[in-house]
């Protein structure tokens, strides 16, 4: 009697530039940044994927996650809402979501060197430091229904992430503002130094990072 094997070899996945990876829906792209918004599901997970440029994240709600490197075994990776984190080039990985909800962070590619670092102004009553390095500069507000961040300055270009739902006035020197409603994972981007207050005029707290990019 012969029996016959069939053996199946699998061969690993190529990994793809992140720009390329389906979770990864670009949202911006300048000169100085290229911002994507990455959603996975529960039970999902993305393709091996390579990220050129030192890049950051702001994540929106917890998130139960496996993360393996290129080579390496998994890891566990569990973030918090409203955390941010940075990583320096060159990174190749992908994400699984072990958890029950979906992963969702803005993901923020670098794409000039440091310009050198210019003066910040000090924290304001409602803003807390949440990142400082030789890239980037992250600052929380967190604003209670109408509190307000006072006039303040960004010596830098910023990226302003709206952490939680809610509603917001923006407030430019010699500019009309109106209320606007955000949801999580909202930004603006200003090209150049910009001097602005943010006000809470909703009914519920909402947490800002604005990301200075030396």
């Amino acid at each position: 009697m012969f029996f016959c094997f069939q053996v199946v070899f699998g061969t690993a996945q190529t990994p793809v530039p992140v720009a390329k990876e389906p979770d990864h829906h670009l949202k911006l792209e300048n000169s100085w940044i290229r911002v994507y918004d990455v959603v996975v599901p529960p039970g999902d997970q993305t393709l091996m994927h390579v990220h050129g440029q030192d890049y950051f994240f702001v994540n929106f709600g917890e998130a139960m996650l496996k993360n393996q490197a290129a080579g390496r075994p998994e890891q566990d990776l569990d973030l918090k809402d409203g955390e941010v984190r940075y990583t320096p080039a060159v990174l190749t990985h992908r994400i699984r979501n072990v958890g029950r909800t979906p992963f969702h962070n803005l993901t923020v590619e670098l794409l000039r060197p440091a310009a050198g670092k210019n003066p910040s102004p000090p924290l304001g009553k409602n803003e807390t430091l949440v990142l400082d390095n030789a890239r980037i500069r992250a600052v929380q507000s967190l604003l209670k229904p109408g509190e307000t961040t006072g006039i303040h300055s960004h010596p830098q270009h910023t990226l302003i992430v709206m952490v939680d739902g809610g509603t917001i006035r923006i407030e430019l020197p010699g500019e009309a503002s109106k209320p606007r409603q955000i949801k999580p994972g909202e930004f603006i981007w200003h090209d150049s130094p910009v001097t602005h207050s943010l006000a809470n005029t909703g009914n519920a707290a909402v947490r800002i990072i604005e990301v200075e990019v030396k």
